[in-house]
């Protein structure tokens, strides 16, 4: 009864592995999809490293209080409404490199997440397989044990075997190595 106890203890821990493998592969593929996506977007950081949104923001809030509270000739108001656009196409494109940054941060923190789990499951893998390995042992042993015990048994049934053997062949008679004619041949 105990083997088949340690039997279904080693599948239910066989089953635990083989789902945490699962696991381990989906953040695998994770992960590299992750890697991939972070080199993807360092070349565009790399071109655009040192810009910041502040000035601009500031820069196009001043010129639109400009524009609103104070009284230009038309030349110069036109002036300030193309530098107000340009300003604007700037900071629109600020934005999209702090966007970018952003999506960087946020994937190299998936990436740091999903790192963090999988050292996790390779370290529950790695105690699951001790586990394995000693109930299998254990197993052996039960099984080493098993034979122990049925060997006296099985030595005492030999030996009877062979004692009624011995007794049917004394019975018997010598056993003769050839056959006689009239044992061979039919007379009528």
């Amino acid at each position: 009864m105990v083997s088949e106890e340690i039997k279904e203890r080693i599948i239910e821990i066989e089953n635990e592995k083989n789902e945490l493998i699962e696991e381990a592969k989906k953040i695998n593929k994770r992960l590299h999809y992750k890697n991939m996506e972070l080199k993807a977007l360092q070349p565009y950081l790399k071109e655009n490293p040192n810009i910041k949104i502040g000035p601009y923001k500031k820069q196009l809030r001043n010129l639109e209080f400009k524009v609103s509270t104070q009284a230009y000739t038309p030349k110069i108001e036109r002036e300030l409404l193309k530098r107000i656009k340009t300003v604007k196409k700037e900071l629109e494109e600020a934005m999209k490199v702090e966007s970018v940054r952003r999506k960087a941060k946020l994937v190299e923190q998936d990436i740091e997440e999903a790192t963090k789990r999988k050292e996790e499951l390779d370290n529950k893998l790695a105690e699951l397989r001790e586990k394995l390995k000693n109930l299998r042992e254990e197993l052996k042993k039960e099984k080493i044990r098993k034979k122990t015990e049925l060997k006296p048994n099985q030595e005492k049934t030999q030996k009877k075997k062979k004692e009624k053997k011995r007794e049917e062949g004394k019975r018997k008679g010598p056993v003769e190595k050839y056959l006689s004619l009239k044992e061979i041949v039919e007379i009528k």
